[in-house]
C-alpha cells in the first residue's frame, strides 16, 4: 500500500498515461529509426484530459499529470536528429523524468495492438514506484479484464468510462480506505469473488463535465504547422448500433449524450483564443440528434464570425451514412469541414455479421 500523501493533509497524487498507438513492433521501428516510412499514429488524448479535469474538480487530489506517449513518439519521429532507441528504454527514459511521486498510475488500453505496450508501462511505472497503484482502462482493459487483471503489475481495471469511478476511488483512498471498492473498478479479489462480473461502469453526465485538462498536454505540438497539428474535442458519447465489431457501446453505451450546446462553445472558444485553427471531432456517432447538431453548427458558425484566422473540422470517425442526410452534411460544410471519412464498414453482410 502507498505512503499516501493525505498524511501530509494533501491529496492524492495522479499520473495518467497515453500509450501511442502505434503496433508494438512498428514503435520499435520508428524508435529505432529502421521503418522511417511509417508515420506514427497519434491523436490528442481527450479521454485521459476529462478524467483528469473531473478528479481535479471533484475528488481529493494533489498532482495530476499526462505522459502522453502518441505525441512522444511524433516529436521523436519529426526530430531527424533524435539519437534511434527502443520502445523500452523509450518508456524508462519518460516515466524517470516524472518530478513527483504518483499515489495512483492510471494507463489507459484502447487498442489491442498497444496491449503488450501497456503492459510494459504498468511494469516500468511499478519498478519505478513500487507502492503505487496501477490502474488500466480503456476498451482493451474493459473487454479484457478477465485476463488482464492477473498481471503481476496491474492492481485494477476500469470499466468503461473512468471519471466517476476513478473520482470516488480516490474519495476513499484519500478517506484511509485501504482497499477501495467503488462501482466501476475491479481488482484480483472482485474477479475470484464473482463481484467483478457484475460491478459495471459508472457513467457521468455529459453536462457536469468541466473544461478537459488542456493544460496537462503539449498544446503547441498540437497547434504545430505540422502533420500533427490539429486539436481534439468530443462533444457526445455513445452509440446506438450494435455492431460487433466496435467497441463503442462496450464503454460508453448505446445511449447517446451529449455536452451542452453552451458547453460545447466553451470549449471550441477556449480552443480558438488559444490559436487553434485544426480542430478534430472525435464523437462516437457525429450529427445523430439532428436538432441538437443544428443548434451546434449555428452556433459554431456565429463563434467563428470572431476570429479573423480560418479555422477548420476533420471529421475522422463518427460520420455514419445511416445518419447523414444532406440538410447535415450541408451544415457540416458550413461549419468549415475540409475533410471527412465516411464510415461504410462493410458492403457485405458476412462481414458485417
Amino acid at each position: 500500500m502507498a505512503a499516501f500523501n493525505q498524511i501530509n493533509n494533501e491529496g492524492i497524487n495522479v499520473l495518467l498515461i497515453n500509450p501511442s498507438p502505434t503496433p508494438y513492433d512498428e514503435l520499435n521501428g520508428i524508435l529505432g529509426k529502421t521503418n522511417e516510412t511509417r508515420v506514427p499514429s497519434c491523436g490528442m488524448p481527450v479521454g485521459l484530459m476529462d478524467i483528469a479535469a473531473y478528479v481535479r474538480k471533484n475528488s481529493h487530489v494533489g498532482i495530476v499529470k499526462i505522459i502522453d506517449f502518441g505525441m512522444l513518439v511524433a516529436d521523436f519521429y519529426m526530430d531527424k536528429d533524435a539519437e534511434k532507441t527502443c520502445l523500452d528504454d523509450f518508456i524508462d527514459q519518460h516515466i524517470c523524468s516524472v518530478d513527483f511521486v504518483p499515489d495512483i498510475v492510471g494507463i489507459s488500453s484502447m487498442f489491442n495492438c498497444v496491449r503488450k505496450a501497456t503492459l510494459d508501462i504498468s511494469f516500468v511505472a511499478k519498478d519505478k514506484w513500487p507502492a503505487c497503484i496501477t490502474i488500466l482502462g480503456g476498451n482493451v482493459a474493459t473487454g479484457q479484464y478477465m485476463d488482464l487483471i492477473w498481471s503481476d503489475s496491474v492492481d485494477y481495471i476500469a470499466l468503461g468510462e473512468g471519471e466517476k469511478s476513478l473520482s470516488m476511488f480516490i474519495n476513499n483512498l484519500h478517506s484511509g480506505v485501504q482497499c477501495p471498492d467503488v462501482q466501476g473498478i475491479i481488482s484480483k479479489s472482485n474477479v475470484v469473488s464473482g463481484h467483478g462480473i457484475v460491478n459495471g461502469p459508472a457513467m457521468v453526465d455529459m453536462t457536469e463535465l468541466p473544461l478537459p485538462a488542456f493544460d496537462l498536454v503539449d498544446m503547441e505540438f498540437y497547434t504545430g504547422d505540422h502533420f500533427f497539428g490539429r486539436v481534439s474535442v468530443m462533444f457526445s458519447r455513445g452509440c446506438p448500433f450494435p455492431c460487433t465489431f466496435c467497441g463503442s457501446s462496450v464503454i460508453h453505451g448505446r445511449k447517446v449524450r451529449h455536452k451542452s450546446t453552451d458547453q460545447c462553445i466553451a470549449e471550441l472558444k477556449y480552443l480558438f483564443d488559444y490559436g487553434c485553427t485544426h480542430i478534430k471531432p472525435e464523437d462516437d456517432i457525429w450529427a445523430i440528434n439532428k436538432p441538437r447538431f443544428m443548434k451546434l453548427v449555428d452556433a459554431i458558425v456565429e463563434l467563428k464570425k470572431n476570429y479573423d484566422q480560418e479555422i477548420d473540422f476533420e471529421l475522422s470517425q463518427g460520420l455514419s451514412v445511416a445518419v447523414m442526410d444532406e440538410e447535415r452534411i450541408d451544415a457540416i460544410m458550413r461549419m468549415g469541414c475540409y475533410g471527412a471519412q465516411l464510415a461504410i464498414e462493410s458492403g457485405s453482410p458476412y462481414v458485417q455479421k
